[in-house]
C-alpha cells in the first residue's frame, strides 16, 4: 500500500516547511517512483469554512515536479471553474468531488487533455451505489473518511464497508483513503481493499515524522 503525505496548510510558509520535511525525512525511505505529495486546496465553500493556501503560482517555487509527483485535492464547489491553473502547474493527478461538480465529464476531459490523471472523490454521506456509474470509466477513486474541512478528524463509521464495496466492484481500481488515517486505521483500510492512504496530522504533528512514516511503510 502506498503512503502519501498530506500538505494541508493555511499559509505558504508552512507548506514549504512540510515539503522540506518530506524531502529530508520521509522520501529517502522510499523509491523515487513512490514519492508523491497530496496537496489540499480549499476555499471554505465545500469545506464548511475551512480554507487553505491556494495559489497555483507558488508551486514553481517548491520545485517539486522534477522529483516528486503531486496529487492535488481540489476541495471546492465547481472545481471545473478553478482547475485550469492547477492543471497547468505540473500536477500529476487531480482529485475532485462528485458532490461538488455538475460537470464531471468536463473535468475528466480537461485532465486527460493535460496528461493529468483524474480521481473522483466521495464524501462520507455519498453512498457507493450512487457513485458506481461515475466510477466505471475512471482509473482511481478517493474515499474521504471524514467530513470535508479541518485535518485531524477521526474516521467516520462506514468507511471500511465503503472501501470493501468499491474494491469488490472494481478490483483493479486505485482506491485512496483520506482522513482519519493512523497506522492502526491504515491497516484496517488496507485489509478492506485500499491501495493507498494519505496521512497528514499523524505524520507532521509527530515529534519524529520519519518514525511515524516508517510505521506506515511496515504495514
Amino acid at each position: 500500500m502506498n503512503i502519501i503525505p498530506v500538505i494541508n496548510c493555511q499559509d505558504f510558509e508552512t507548506v514549504k516547511a512540510r515539503v522540506q520535511i518530506a524531502r529530508e525525512s520521509l522520501f529517502p525511505m522510499i523509491r523515487p517512483e513512490e514519492r508523491w505529495l497530496h496537496i489540499d486546496i480549499a476555499d471554505g465553500g465545500f469545506t464548511n469554512g475551512y480554507s487553505t493556501w491556494r495559489n497555483p503560482g507558488d508551486l514553481a517555487e517548491l520545485k517539486l515536479t522534477s522529483d516528486i509527483k503531486i496529487e492535488l485535492h481540489l476541495m471546492m464547489n465547481e472545481p471545473e471553474q478553478a482547475m485550469d491553473p492547477w492543471l497547468a502547474a505540473g500536477i500529476s493527478r487531480l482529485i475532485f468531488h462528485l458532490e461538488a461538480t455538475a460537470s464531471l465529464e468536463v473535468v475528466v476531459a480537461c485532465c486527460r487533455d493535460r496528461g493529468v490523471e483524474p480521481m473522483l472523490a466521495l464524501a462520507p454521506e455519498t453512498p457507493v451505489n450512487h457513485a458506481l456509474t461515475y466510477l466505471a470509466g475512471l482509473p482511481a477513486c478517493q474515499i474521504l473518511a471524514v467530513h470535508p474541512g479541518l485535518a485531524g478528524q477521526s474516521m467516520e463509521p462506514g468507511t471500511l464497508e465503503k472501501i470493501a464495496s468499491i474494491h469488490a466492484r472494481f478490483p483493479n481500481m486505485v482506491i485512496e483513503v483520506d482522513g482519519g488515517v493512523t497506522p492502526e486505521t491504515a491497516a484496517q483500510m488496507k485489509a478492506a481493499g485500499a491501495t493507498q492512504v494519505v496521512a497528514g496530522s499523524s505524520i507532521f504533528g509527530a515529534e519524529n515524522p520519519g518514525a511515524i512514516f516508517k510505521k506506515y511503510l511496515e504495514l
